[in-house]
């Protein structure tokens, strides 16, 4: 089984090899690593696992890889491992899409009281009142 990503580059899947299924998930999302340069990247990642837990995320390779890197990135996001804008990069989603898709998972905002306290003081600078 292949798996053809955004730029029509072919990549092989293994398939069910002693009940196992292999994915590849290459360049089809963003990775959300940046190199030196500013540039986003993207990587390959190769993710083996029992056919009856892939098809738990779905029926097509592309999106049992599109679910398997929403649910990492959820748990980095939640770890606060991942910021909001990372979360958008690797997923493709810009601010308010990303914002959903947090939402309809139930993911609470990563935003403490001391991130809200340090935000009014960087306004006050900013805008001090007169």
């Amino acid at each position: 089984m292949d798996v053809i990503d955004r730029a029509g580059v072919e990549h092989e899947t293994t398939g069910t090899i002693s009940g196992f299924y292999t994915l590849v998930l290459a360049n089809t999302f963003y990775s959300g690593i940046k190199a030196s340069y500013g540039k986003i990247t993207r990587m390959d990642v190769v993710v083996s696992m029992p056919d009856l837990v892939a098809r738990q995320w779905g029926d097509t390779p592309q999106a049992i890889g599109r679910h398997v890197i929403e649910d990492a990135v959820i748990e980095r996001y939640r770890a606060g491992r991942l910021s909001h804008r990372q979360v958008g990069e690797a997923l493709g989603l810009d601010y308010w899409r990303t914002e959903g898709f947090l939402k309809e998972r139930g993911v609470p905002l990563n935003y403490s009281a001391s991130d809200l306290e340090a935000d009014a003081a960087t306004l006050e600078k900013i805008l001090p009142r007169s």
